[in-house]
């Protein structure tokens, strides 16, 4: 249904929407980056203190990518 709407779209975006996409897409790479930390710094540390009071471990995932 959306891909029917967008693709259907053939005007530019205009002023507000590209400021509104770019904006967004700061935001988007904040919060990446913030879960992209907690993958690989604050879940080891966690893990580790997990694993001195034989709680099993937590898997984190692979970071998260964007272009």
């Amino acid at each position: 249904m959306l891909s029917r709407s967008v693709g259907g779209y053939t005007a530019a975006p205009s002023r507000s929407q590209v400021h509104k996409i770019r904006k967004n897409s700061e935001e988007l790479k904040t919060i990446v980056n913030r879960i992209n930390n907690i993958i690989e710094t604050d879940i080891p540390v966690l893990n580790k203190l997990m694993n001195e009071h034989d709680i099993p471990r937590i898997f984190p995932g692979e970071k998260i990518k964007i272009d």
